[in-house]
This record gives C-alpha cells, structure tokens and sequence, in this order.
C-alpha cells in the first residue's frame, strides 16, 4: 500500500504520496500553500482537502485540482468526508471567518450544487464543533 498525507518537508507543505518502502515521497497539488484535512475517496481515486477556507478536489495522481465550488462568504476549515458509495462528500461550514461550525454541508461528488443540503446545528448545541472536529458517515 501507499500512504497520502498533507504535510511538509523543509517547510514545503503540500499532499504527498508514498511509496510501498516509504523512502520516496511525491507531491500531487499544484504547489498549494499549506493544503490540509485530506480525505481519500472510498475508491481510492479522488482526494478532497481544505485549501484557503475551501474545499478542493482532485484525482489521486494530482490531475485536476480544483476548488469545488466558489461559495462566497462560506468557511470549510474542518474535515471532510466521503459517503461509502463515494457519491457525497460531507463537512462543517460556518460563515467566513468563525471557528465554530453551524452547519455541516452535504455536497454531491459531481460537483452540482443544486444537489447540496445545508444541515444546521442548532439542535446540536451545546455541542462545538470546530476546524478540529471529524464527522462521519454512518
């Protein structure tokens, strides 16, 4: 197996790709600053990450990086998720700029915003859940 992980080495963050013998390491993003909270999808093929407040997409070997959607004014700092079935992808939002998650977003993989839902957390408090918070399909 290999390993894919969000990091750095001498202060070059990136996503990374191991090798089997992990003596050999591959960057895939295009050079992005500080990308983070990867999720690989259940097929093994597409990575979502959070870069710069938004959530990115790309294939395994790098190809096509891009941010999901612009979604003006919305935050994504947290981890993402996939649904099992790799069509969904989940993750906490708030506001721009708030630590503290009021939604979570339900985005479809394909890219199609009409299709996502907005699930607020009202219900939830006191619960907190911020940028450090994992959610999962279940």
């Amino acid at each position: 197996g290999r390993l894919i992980m969000a990091g750095g080495t001498d202060e070059v963050e990136g996503i990374y790709l191991a090798d089997a013998a992990f003596t050999t390491l591959t960057r895939l993003d295009p050079n992005l600053n500080q990308p983070a909270a990867l999720a690989l999808s259940p097929d093994g093929q597409r990575v979502t990450f959070i870069y710069s407040g938004q959530l990115w997409l790309m294939n395994i070997d790098g190809s096509n990086a891009h941010p999901y959607a612009n979604t003006p004014g919305v935050g994504v700092y947290g981890y993402p998720t996939w649904s099992p079935d790799g069509q969904w992808l989940a993750v906490p939002a708030a506001e721009q700029g708030f630590e503290n998650w009021s939604w979570i977003l339900v985005l479809s993989a394909d890219g199609n915003l009409e299709k996502a839902q907005r699930l607020d957390l009202p219900d939830l408090s006191p619960i907190n859940v911020n940028r450090y918070s994992r959610i999962a399909w279940y």
